[in-house]
Parts: structure tokens; sequence; C-alpha cells
């Protein structure tokens, strides 16, 4: 892999998580209070999922079970809703 190439997808990394951490901000949640997340397997919100735990928000999230949820669900707790979905529940930081 090319340099610029290399570049590129490290700028992908890092814009997406900033992303991630503007919305938190600007969503101004306080520890303990609860954050929903949508597809919570992608890549924007398995930053939001880790930014929020640090901060000690509780993070409700659902994920499509075709994504890849093996990484999502062994950090939280994943129920069924009955819809095809599964949904996650994140209380605590990763020690």
């Amino acid at each position: 892999m090319t340099a610029p190439i290399r570049a590129k997808l490290a700028s992908i990394l890092l814009l997406t998580g900033l992303t991630a951490l503007n919305a938190l901000e600007i969503a101004a949640l306080k520890k303990g209070q609860i954050l929903a997340v949508s597809g919570g397997a992608g890549l924007l919100a398995q930053y939001a999922i880790a930014a929020a735990k640090r901060q000690g928000i509780k993070v409700i999230a659902d994920a499509n079970p075709a994504r890849s949820l093996s990484a999502s669900a062994s950090r939280g707790e994943s129920r069924s809703t009955g819809t095809g979905r599964r949904v996650l529940y994140f209380s605590k930081a990763s020690q």
C-alpha cells in the first residue's frame, strides 16, 4: 500500500472519531444519562459508544445481526428485540 493511500485511510479513522466526539459534545450528556445509538455495529457508533462509556454515560445501541456484532456484544449485554435486530446495553467503562 502506498503512503498516500495509507494517509487517506488514516484520515477516515481520525474524522470518524472526531465526529463521534463532536456529537457527544453537542448532546451535552452528563454521567449516568443515556445515549441511544442506532446502527451500533458501525464504525461511527463504535467510537461514540467507547467515548460515552469513558464519560460514564450509559449507552443503548441497536444493530442488525447481519453486521459484525461479536466485538460490540462482548462489551455489553445483548438482547433480541423480536424484530430481527439486537439491542446492546452498555453501562460500564471498559476495564
